[in-house]
């Protein structure tokens, strides 16, 4: 039987995967079972983002088409978790802290609290910078489980293999700064380049 993996994906690596068409692939690679998505994680909530992304107009329909499917395929948090994590003190101080949002403050408090043992929740490198100063206690209990962008797309190149994913990858690259700079200017990093460079900018 396959083992069960929850997983608490915030808005910022929702789009970027979506972008980047690497959704499925990544849950797949990932092992995730039951992935779990922000309200907010929609087209329409994620217009400012895509609007941002220094990529293709045609990219960023395609992007929010996929956006589209992704909303109906992935439940959202439970309504409940959400409520008992936003009623809580640490709530209300992440929220207060720079570079700290909050849907990762509610992924944050849900995924620490939630009953199950086996599970992921991404967040950006602000965010994870932010935690590990500010709250160290609980980045300690969190860091097991925590997952970037970068280390969703490694999985996928390390599943798939890396020309599998290329050229995806390649259009996608306005999407995040990270990913343009370890595809390489010219895009013809080799998986040992990409995954090195991936590897420096995660700090999980």
């Amino acid at each position: 039987m396959k083992t069960e993996l929850h997983a608490f994906f915030d808005k910022d690596v929702f789009i970027k995967l979506a972008c980047c068409d690497l959704w499925a692939d990544a849950l797949e690679a990932l092992g995730v079972t039951h992935p779990y998505r922000l309200v907010s994680a929609t087209p329409t909530g994620s217009k400012t983002a895509l609007r941002r992304m220094d990529i293709p107009e045609e990219l960023r329909v395609a992007t929010k088409a996929r956006l589209a499917t992704m909303a109906v395929q992935t439940p959202v948090v439970p309504e409940a978790w959400v409520a008992a994590a936003v009623t809580t003190d640490l709530y209300n101080s992440m929220i207060a802290t720079e570079n700290v949002d909050t849907g990762e403050a509610e992924l944050a408090i849900v995924a620490m609290h939630c009953e199950y043992d086996n599970k992921l929740v991404s967040g950006d490198k602000r965010f994870m910078a932010a935690m590990s100063a500010v709250f160290p206690e609980e980045f300690k209990r969190l860091r097991p489980f925590l997952i970037s962008f970068e280390r969703c797309l490694l999985a996928v190149c390390e599943r798939q293999g890396f020309e599998s994913v290329r050229e995806r990858l390649l259009a996608a690259r306005g999407c995040d700064r990270t990913l343009k700079l370890a595809l390489g200017s010219d895009g013809l990093a080799d998986f040992a380049a990409f995954s090195e460079a991936l590897v420096s900018f995660s700090q999980v």
